[in-house]
């Protein structure tokens, strides 16, 4: 068995732009292995020992 961390905790950020309501989405790449061109709010699994706050700045930065 694997020593690997896996996380069934995903944080989701959803960012809305007050003046008009429009929200931030990325679009998963076309090879992705899965959801290839789905558009999605950002976020994505926690990694191990990480709280809330971290994963979802974490995951933010990740597409900025």
């Amino acid at each position: 068995m694997s020593n690997v961390h896996r996380s069934i905790t995903h944080v989701m950020v959803l960012l809305r732009q007050p003046a008009d309501g429009r929200v931030l989405t990325v679009r998963h790449q076309p090879r992705s292995w899965h959801s290839p061109g789905l558009l999605t709010v950002v976020g994505g699994r926690l990694e191990a020992d990480e709280f809330f706050d971290a994963g979802a700045a974490r995951e933010l930065e990740e597409v900025m």
